[in-house]
């Protein structure tokens, strides 16, 4: 299925689960949870490397026993899902999560997709949900359109999602309200652990101003490469196929000027890097200006 249908589907699903729903828009003030019975639930204390936000700007780790709230999961991308509460008051209430302090490595293919998988995987018997507000007091908007609000899940064995999801490579840092600075400054130290191709890139150009249309456009020699540039913007660029004696032709919509100093990157078909010849991980362009060969 096409990657921009999956995601739509998604958005129209979390759409439409929260008007069935109705409290789906709110979070219940952070406590430990309660059984229909009136037995006290308590989650255990979940530490991690980065912990997390609890009170809107200060991360706790760990966090202390009982405030986790018991919830299934359904994830349809790396960087949101939904939760349905499972004891208490609020059993059955369903609700947008989005991953404090991280961001999609990539819009589609192989890091999104084991991201899901390791979602769900991890998720498979229940999880902790842990807000980063009381009473939705750090919403966020997904996609434009969609209400959730900020926070973490762990695993029912304790751990952090959000972090083995950056680990994976699916979820890269981003720096977002409620305090999510720190937690992107803590999840900098997170070693990426990406698969590495039997490719390299032998043959790179980086060209600034393509005849086309002006911007930029990166060929290199391996066929069905996904090349991601990193500088003063972040974009993974389109690709066009072969040209010019190149496996690959990937083109942006931006100058190369507008990337300023930048690292390329490179990815296969089924999402594992691709190393240049030399071993780099990356191609360094000093000047997004200027033209860079070899």
């Amino acid at each position: 299925m096409n990657r921009t249908l999956i995601i739509t589907f998604f958005i129209v699903s979390l759409l439409t689960s929260f008007s069935a729903c109705g409290s789906g828009s709110s979070v219940s003030e952070v406590q430990p949870s309660s059984s229909s019975s009136g037995e006290t639930q308590l989650s255990p204390e979940l530490l991690s490397l980065c912990g997390s936000i609890l009170n809107m700007t200060e991360i706790s780790n760990p966090v202390p026993e009982g405030f986790g709230e018991r919830v299934s999961v359904m994830a349809n991308r790396p960087d949101a899902v939904i939760i349905t509460r499972v004891d208490g008051e609020q059993a059955g209430n369903s609700q947008v999560v989005k991953l404090h302090g991280a961001a999609l490595a990539e819009q589609s293919g192989f890091r999104f997709d084991n991201g899901v998988s390791l979602i769900q995987q991890m998720t498979l018997a229940g999880a902790y949900f842990v807000p980063a507000g009381a009473e939705g007091e750090c919403p966020t908007v997904i996609d434009g359109s969609v209400q959730g609000v900020l926070g973490h899940i762990y695993s029912l064995s304790g751990q952090n999602i959000t972090e083995e999801l950056i680990a994976a490579g699916s979820l890269v840092p981003a720096v977002e309200g409620c305090g999510g600075d720190q937690l992107a400054g803590c999840y900098n130290s997170i070693e990426v652990n990406v698969p590495v191709s039997s490719q390299t890139v032998t043959r790179f150009i980086w060209k600034p101003e393509s005849e086309r249309d002006g911007n930029l456009v990166v060929l290199v020699d391996g066929f069905n490469i996904t090349v991601e540039v990193r500088g003063a913007i972040t974009q993974t660029l389109t690709d066009n196929g072969p040209s010019n004696g190149f496996g690959t032709t990937a083109r942006s919509n931006r100058s190369g000027c507008a990337f300023g100093s930048a690292q390329v990157y490179f990815f296969d078909s089924s999402g594992r890097q691709v190393l240049v010849a030399n071993g780099d991980e990356f191609v360094s362009i000093p000047n997004g200006c200027d033209r860079v060969e070899f």
